[in-house]
């Protein structure tokens, strides 16, 4: 629901976390819900919130939850935050799948693409003609941790099972998932 340039929305909790848009200075204000009030069921998803948040981390989640209550529940966005780049790439109504990964880029940072947006990812990843290929066997933890569904624990693993012959060893050692492995075969190179 939109009413004077405030955001509300909400979520299965039935809390209403407030996302404030101001034009002006274009910055995104959250109100946090209350952590007590996530499901902590089967049913419940794990999110990876990074980069320019006040409160980084893994969140847990009902799974009918957005990325903008993924953000109110890191605390929001810093003034250091890429405020731009949120405005344009980062779908704040998208729903959250188990394993996402939110990345807010600083000011600072070069973007490259639209890795960073959970939605944008995904398109890239499934129909960008021109992709970026990391190598599974030089790449640092931070250039693994651009791909989404890979987040630093993940990045780490892939690290500690180096060298790899072949891709697909990602499978063999139990690394990735077959789904994930799926998403991202294009983007991997030994």
């Amino acid at each position: 629901m939109v009413a004077g340039g405030l955001i509300l929305f909400q979520t299965a909790a039935g809390d209403i976390p407030a996302v404030s848009l101001s034009a002006a200075s274009e910055n995104l204000e959250f109100s946090p819900p209350d952590e007590s009030e996530v499901p902590q069921t089967s049913e419940a998803i794990h999110v990876s919130v990074t980069g320019s948040v006040v409160h980084p981390g893994i969140y847990t989640f009902s799974q009918e939850s957005r990325v903008a209550e993924a953000l109110a529940r890191a605390g929001g966005i810093t003034p250091e935050a890429d405020h731009a780049h949120v405005n344009q790439e980062i779908n704040l109504a998208q729903k959250l799948k188990d394993e996402d990964k939110i990345y807010i880029p600083s000011q600072s940072e070069e973007v490259v693409g639209s890795l960073n947006s959970v939605e944008k990812a995904e398109s890239t990843i499934s129909n960008s003609p021109t992709q970026v290929s990391i190598s599974i066997n030089t790449a640092t933890a931070a250039e693994l941790d651009t791909l989404p569904g890979i987040g630093s624990s993940r990045a780490t693993q892939i690290i500690e099972n180096r060298p790899y012959a072949a891709i697909d060893e990602l499978l063999i050692k139990k690394v990735l998932s077959t789904s994930l492995f799926g998403q991202l075969k294009n983007n991997l190179t030994i």
